[in-house]
């Protein structure tokens, strides 16, 4: 999806809200929770790519909140400097 998104940009909206749902069942099917707020934040950051601001931030908090619970203190910065930007 990052790839995607620095190669494409915002033209490859289709191709990675497509990966996003696979993840996301994925993730559903095996239980895999740690990686649940990974995938918010690439969410967020297809948000912010086609401007919509709310929608990245809310992803960016939800991402936030989950690394902060599961002790991941450096993902937790790194997202916490993205909902400042």
């Amino acid at each position: 999806m990052r790839c995607l998104r620095e190669i494409d940009g915002a033209a490859a909206r289709d191709a990675i809200e497509t990966l996003l749902a696979e993840v996301s069942q994925l993730l559903d099917q095996a239980g895999a929770e740690l990686w649940r707020p990974h995938l918010h934040a690439e969410r967020a950051e297809l948000h912010r790519l086609t401007g919509d601001a709310d929608a990245a931030r809310r992803g960016f908090s939800a991402a936030h909140r989950l690394f902060a619970a599961m002790g991941a203190v450096g993902h937790a910065e790194r997202i916490a400097r993205e909902i400042a930007a």
